[in-house]
């Protein structure tokens, strides 16, 4: 097939994908101005049969003020960056990163602003993300008035970052027309997409995410080994990035337990420890009596922790969280689907703290053969934490080579120096 023949296919599937959502986006607005029109029609029939002004009064808002006058007016070069909701840091792997992300870009001296779909001001996440500098587009005078504040600032916008799909949904197409800069999209891994869709709302993702792929100046992956599903564009960023690595606090004799780390509401993590605690435990026990397991998430079934010595702790603040990896003695991450990097097994490693992994945990780390060796049965799984756990000079050694693995491949310096070029490239479009 001829180049120019493969180019206008793709563009017409590029075009059939934006007529499918269009038209998506049509219905639902469709059904919204119905619901209004028929609250419009009850409140003024309510008001004709009362008439009395004290209940007109009630049933009618003042507009607030022209969003004219808006907060966070720009004044230099800023990344828009476009998301579901303030970044939960301490709630998903994908949120944390991104939290790290805009500190970056602070101090790589741009002007960062967070426009949420929710519009939701949640804390304590607003309020830090207004410490650290973030102009976050929340509340209800952004909800009604974005379309202006975009228009406002549209010269000093100088890239914009896409972290979710339904959130490109409501403002690209928008943002796209008022603003010719790069957009860059951080690509969704499989597992934290929708599961049990019907054959419409599946199409209508296909689209949204053919018309994000066809937009965006370069898809932004956090692991190797992703390009093929992606064949142009593509650049690989670090999930997790760090300003400095230090030692680790506790050591070999101050630690004791297992450690699992990650939310339940994800279904390859309870899939995973399911599989850990039916099958690989009870190996472990044989040499280990009476070891227990921790398993640090929110959503954890019950039905998971009916063993003694296996216990659920939910979800922590992050103070609390480090303690556990400071006191545990191995971490477990038997992830058994799915693909990308995985934040617990990247965390372990900036804890010091020895983990053993199946291949699925340590996709897309690059170069994890340095840190890892993958243990995918029952038997080889259970010899590693046995292993991992008894050999103090072992596990001392596999401490310390964390540490020289993060500085090459997840340092900040690392990440800004990722960040320049891909900000360059997207720039030269």
């Amino acid at each position: 097939m001829s180049t120019e023949k493969e180019k206008l296919l793709h563009e017409i599937e590029y075009l059939e994908a934006r007529l499918l959502v269009a038209e998506d986006d049509a219905e639902k607005l469709h059904h919204a101005l119905r619901e209004k029109s028929d609250e419009l029609s009850s409140v003024r029939s309510e008001l004709l049969d009362a008439g009395h002004r004290h209940l007109r009064a009630r049933h009618h808002k003042e507009p607030e003020a022209s969003p004219g006058g808006m907060d966070f007016r720009l004044a230099k070069r800023t990344i828009l960056v476009i998301t579901n909701r303030l970044p939960a840091y301490d709630r998903s792997s994908r949120e944390r990163s991104l939290h790290a992300y805009l500190r970056l870009f602070l101090a790589m001296g741009y002007d960062v602003a967070l426009l949420a779909e929710d519009f939701t001001a949640a804390e304590p996440y607003m309020s830090g993300l207004l410490d650290m500098g973030v102009k976050a587009l929340a509340g209800q005078r952004f909800e009604q008035g974005w379309h202006s504040w975009v228009e406002q600032n549209a010269a000093h916008i100088c890239t914009v970052l896409v972290t979710n799909m339904e959130a490109a949904r409501r403002f690209m197409r928008f943002i796209k027309k008022h603003v010719d800069v790069p957009a860059l999209y951080f690509a969704e891994e499989q597992d934290e997409k929708q599961g049990g869709q019907t054959v419409e709302a599946q199409a209508i993702e296909s689209a949204m995410e053919r018309i994000m792929l066809h937009d965006a100046d370069a898809v932004l992956l956090f692991g190797e080994g992703q390009e093929k599903a992606y064949p142009a564009k593509t650049a690989r960023i670090p999930l997790y990035f760090y300003y400095d690595i230090p030692a680790r606090k506790t050591g070999f004799e101050q630690t004791n337990g297992l450690l699992f780390v990650g939310s339940f509401l994800r279904g390859r993590n309870e899939e995973g420890v399911r599989w850990f605690v039916k099958e690989v435990l009870p190996l472990v026990r044989q040499a280990l009596p009476g070891v227990k397991l921790t398993a640090v998430g929110e959503g954890a079934p019950a039905s998971l922790f009916v063993e003694e010595g296996v216990v659920a702790a939910g979800h922590v603040p992050d103070a609390s969280l480090d303690r556990f990896y400071e006191t545990s003695r191995v971490a477990v991450v038997p992830i058994l689907t799915g693909g990308g990097v995985t934040g617990k097994t990247v965390e372990a490693m900036a804890h010091g703290l020895p983990f053993v992994s199946t291949a699925a945990g340590l996709a897309g780390l690059p170069a994890a053969g340095q840190v890892a060796q993958p243990a995918d049965t029952v038997e080889a799984f259970a010899a590693q934490v046995v292993q991992k756990y008894l050999d103090k000079a072992e596990w001392e050694k596999t401490s310390d080579a964390y540490r020289k693995y993060l500085r090459e491949f997840a340092s900040f310096k690392e990440a800004e120096r990722i960040w320049k070029k891909i900000l360059a490239n997207a720039a030269e479009r």
